[in-house]
């Protein structure tokens, strides 16, 4: 008996499954493709620094002999490995605006799932409250105080949108936007309670107002929240296009032993995040 063919995903930030069943009586093998945002310690030394370097060895335990890494400014790409064929569409760094960059990068890679080609944005969204460049004890608290840090992130997301699911060039494709977007969604307003006009909410607004796309743990599990972080904030997320949201077979956040967070002397091990897991049927 022929096994079927399944795909799921394994890895750090935000994980992609897609699952194509052949016959329901089949068995399944495991196959995996999956989006990560490469934790690449700022205060090690560089020689201990594994990433991003080492996702070509990282793929290859996974099976995967695809990868490609993202528009890369500074220790915070992304990363996408594959066992299907990756193809680079747009690395994002600088914008049209002098001193305001997408400070950790963006891309296109679009992978191609038998036969069907689908279009990921990684992205990894300034963290700070503070706008970008700021320096300075007392320049970076006045910053924070006018909310620069929620502005720079929506100017990320707003560049993003307009140079990805929402240019010409590529309309009516197959959409994941994917990424540690350090932003809170009013979907989950419900639980937060911000005002209706928050800062905090801005930036997941260019998506939620401006496209199409769907945010998948929203729409899987309405009503209900779960932090994607250590502490209680969902600030990882993964949005889908209709055409892909049909095909969403599972999701969530894992949460188990090899994803809770340990301190270490750096940060985290092995993430401040937890994965989120994405099955799509194809």
């Amino acid at each position: 008996m022929r096994k079927a063919s399944w795909t799921i995903a394994i890895l750090l930030s935000v994980l992609v499954g897609f699952t194509c069943h052949k016959e329901p009586e089949e068995g399944g093998g495991g196959e995996a493709g999956s989006i990560g945002d490469p934790i690449s310690v700022v205060k090690a030394p560089t020689a201990e620094r594994f990433l991003p370097d080492g996702w070509p060895a990282l793929a290859a335990r996974y099976g995967h002999s695809y990868y490609a890494l993202s528009g890369k400014r500074d220790n915070f790409p992304q990363e996408i490995t594959s066992k299907y064929p990756v193809t680079t569409l747009l690395k994002i760094t600088d914008t049209d605006v002098s001193g305001k960059p997408v400070a950790h990068g963006a891309a296109i890679q679009q992978v191609e799932v038998n036969g069907r080609k689908i279009n990921f944005v990684t992205c990894h969204m300034w963290p700070q409250g503070y706008g970008f460049g700021v320096t300075g004890e007392d320049a970076q608290e006045a910053s924070k105080a006018a909310h620069e840090g929620d502005y720079h992130r929506r100017f990320e997301m707003q560049y993003i949108i307009d140079h990805t699911v929402n240019d010409p060039e590529y309309a009516n494709e197959d959409w994941i936007l994917v990424g540690d977007m350090n932003s809170r969604s009013r979907k989950d307003n419900w639980y937060y309670g911000y005002a209706d006009d928050s800062t905090v909410l801005i930036t997941q607004d260019v998506v939620l107002r401006q496209t199409n796309l769907l945010d998948i743990i929203a729409e899987t599990w309405p009503g209900t929240f779960c932090s994607s972080t250590y502490g209680n904030a969902r600030i990882d997320f993964m949005y889908a296009s209709p055409s892909m949201m049909t095909r969403v077979v599972d999701a969530g956040f894992v949460l188990d032993k090899w994803t809770i967070p340990h301190k270490t002397p750096y940060f985290y091990d092995p993430s401040d995040h937890r994965p989120i897991l994405v099955d799509f049927q194809l």
